[in-house]
């Protein structure tokens, strides 16, 4: 698992190192420690049929929440996600298996 989690990372534009995170029942979840502290989520394709279309919402309702929260004095990157972009600009990766 670890190799394909170093392929899946290679998209981002940051260093690698995960850990498993939590025991979710519908997603995987990973832990990255170094600076910048992130989460990494695998989309379960069984559950989500189109991660695509689960992605563009939470990219709109995190961007609809960061407006919200600034026009109210507050801090975005504390009190709402902040979706990390791929090298390529999307908001997912999705490899040869989906």
């Amino acid at each position: 698992m670890k190799q394909n989690l170093r392929k899946v990372w290679e998209q981002f534009d940051t260093d690698f190192s995960a850990s498993p995170y939590g025991s979710g029942h519908i997603n995987e979840t990973y832990y990255i420690p170094n600076p910048p502290q992130l989460i990494l989520q695998k989309i379960n394709t069984s559950i989500f049929k189109h991660p695509d279309q689960v992605m563009q919402n939470i990219v709109a309702v995190t961007e609809h929440l960061r407006k919200k929260i600034i026009a109210n004095g507050g801090d975005p990157m504390r009190e709402t996600l902040t979706v990390i972009p791929t090298k390529d600009g999307k908001s997912y990766y999705e490899d040869e298996n989906g």
